[in-house]
């Protein structure tokens, strides 16, 4: 017997199997009893006939068995799917622990097992769950793309939860298997230190990052470009620093060019508010006054910008009463 034939009985016995099978799942045992028997006494007769023998027999169960697995594994993970739209959440739970559970070797066992840890966390909001889910998802599945996921979403978890560090960690890792997203991922990394208040080795990822936006690319091509948006905000940052230490001058010349590099973006409002502060810090009111007036009309909340205003006026009235401090003199309020 030729290859032809016997891929037409294998065509053949797999369509009479998902006969058989629906019969099953509709509770149908007659039926399915009946298909069954139809695809096993032909296997049986081509076991006599010595076609291939037992090896012929293996390997077709053996595809059979695993098309149906995929088959299963696929639409219990749609079904899965359409719960959690419907936002049956509970319910998509257990279709997806399923396709994890029990079809491991499934290129949907990663997805599912993404799923089940997305749940827990952003629709449950049980964190610790979802951290033991997305654990087992990048030690299980280390290459998979939902692994990388899991460290993004393992990242957030972190910062959001007060632990920097580790997330300082989970971003690092995103860096070196990511590099194509290493801007964004470095800034994040830089954004946990200060949040930290580690304001100098905030700085020093944030000088890093725009350095790095200079390098030539592993292949020796010119340097991706950072993007407009993410460059704004590192821009925003640095100069937010200055303030941090104290180093007005340093702060009022970074918001300066700030504006002046991003002029129509809307952190130039913010910027022009901070500028404000350090100019105040460092006793040139007037100069204050008139960013603030500048701002007032278009900031989002334009009655902090008028009480602010009032504040400056009345210091303005009341003209210079300082105070001396080991580390200068500073208005007394």
């Amino acid at each position: 017997m030729g290859l032809e034939p016997i891929t037409f009985f294998g065509f053949a016995y797999l369509y009479r199997y998902k006969q058989a099978e629906g019969f099953a799942l509709n509770t149908n045992t007659e039926g399915a009893m009946k298909l069954f028997s139809a695809i096993l006494l032909p296997l049986q007769r081509l076991r006599r006939a010595n076609f291939g023998s037992t090896l012929l027999i293996a390997l077709f169960l053996l595809t059979l068995s695993a098309g149906c697995a995929s088959d299963e594994a696929r639409s219990t993970y749609d079904e899965g799917s359409r719960l959690l739209s419907n936002g049956e959440y509970l319910s998509a739970l257990a279709k997806f622990d399923t396709v994890a559970r029990f079809h491991q070797d499934s290129p949907y066992a990663p997805k599912s097992q993404y799923m089940l840890a997305s749940i827990y966390s952003r629709n449950l909001g049980e964190i610790e769950k979802a951290k033991d889910a997305y654990f087992a998802l990048y030690y299980n599945y280390p290459e998979s793309p939902e692994a990388l996921n899991a460290r993004k979403d393992l990242a957030d978890i972190y910062s959001t939860s007060g632990e920097h560090e580790r997330a300082v960690v989970e971003y690092q890792w995103v860096v070196d298997k990511s590099p194509e997203e290493r801007y964004k991922y470095r800034y994040l990394i830089g954004m946990e230190y200060l949040k930290m208040n580690e304001i100098a080795q905030a700085r020093v990822e944030f000088n890093d990052l725009l350095a790095l936006g200079l390098e030539p690319e592993p292949d020796g091509t010119q340097p991706k470009a950072i993007d407009s948006e993410l460059l704004a905000n590192i821009y925003f940052q640095i100069a937010g620093l200055h303030y941090l230490e104290g180093d007005n001058e340093a702060a009022i010349a970074a918001y300066d060019d700030f504006i002046e590099r991003f002029a129509g973006h809307p952190l130039v409002l913010e910027a022009g508010l901070n500028k404000a502060k350090s100019l105040e810090a460092s006793a040139r009111l007037a100069e204050a006054l008139s960013i603030l007036k500048g701002i007032e009309k278009d900031y989002p909340n334009k009655d902090a910008i008028t009480t602010y205003i009032r504040w400056i006026e009345k210091k303005i009235r009341q003209g210079p009463r300082y105070y001396s401090r080991e580390k200068g003199k500073r208005w007394r309020r």
